[in-house]
């Protein structure tokens, strides 16, 4: 949702039907002025939380977005007292290597390889063609308009127009900037990856003009602004 109220809306509407069904629910309201992880794109994003479960992410915003709906999940089910006992018990899963285990074990149970969380970039698609976005200007990233970059990754062909669209699991975004950021003229803001080099140069133009600099840092926004319960 664009707006802050329409979101908090949305969510009471989600939790009241939910709660009303007999079904324990709760809802995050997130923010989304920035990308979670630092890629957008069906392969990358895949790659993005296998890392994520290796210890590998860089990204505090999606550690805090997964470790709250997974503390909510924990607490709603029963398993765990509070969000606080929720968060100690999934930090031990996270750090231990547990939930990277148990992930290769589904993959493996659906059929899927069972080296993928050792070794997914043998598995997942790779793109044609990977081109830098450069930062047309110096400053910092005060503005990131998602919604644009979600449709670059659509006209890459990493999502549907129509129902019968093949998707391109391999196109995407990656290395994505982040607000509060320092770049400078020429620096590379992202990566396109595409299937031609003729379809990233497109990509490239709309990521440009999707990232808004300024000459002045401004404070970053909250990631969980707050949880809406039944």
């Amino acid at each position: 949702m664009k707006d802050y109220p329409d979101s908090v809306a949305l969510a009471e509407s989600i939790v009241g039907v939910s709660n009303g069904a007999g079904l324990k629910t709760s809802a995050l309201v997130t923010d989304m002025n920035e990308s979670l992880a630092g890629t957008a794109g069906n392969a990358l994003e895949v790659l993005d939380a296998v890392k994520f479960l290796r210890g590998e992410s860089d990204r505090s915003r999606l550690e805090t977005v997964v470790m709250s709906l997974s503390s909510e999940l924990l607490v709603l089910g029963g398993l765990a007292k509070d969000r606080d006992q929720a968060r100690r018990d999934l930090g031990r899963a996270l750090n231990s290597g547990k939930a990277a285990q148990i992930f290769g074990q589904m993959v493996e149970g659906l059929g899927g390889p069972g080296d993928f969380v050792d070794e997914p970039e043998k598995y997942l698609p790779k793109a044609e063609a990977i081109v830098e976005v450069k930062s047309p200007g110096s400053g910092w990233v005060a503005q990131i308009e998602t919604r644009e970059l979600g449709l670059a990754v659509v006209e890459l062909g990493g999502g549907r127009r129509r129902a019968e669209d093949e998707i391109d699991h391999a196109v995407g975004l990656s290395e994505l900037p982040q607000l509060g950021q320092q770049v400078s003229e020429g620096d590379c803001l992202a990566l396109v990856h595409a299937s031609s080099v003729e379809k990233a140069e497109l990509a490239v133009a709309k990521v440009q003009s999707a990232v808004t600099l300024r000459n002045t840092v401004s404070s970053g926004q909250p990631v969980v602004y707050e949880v809406i319960e039944g």
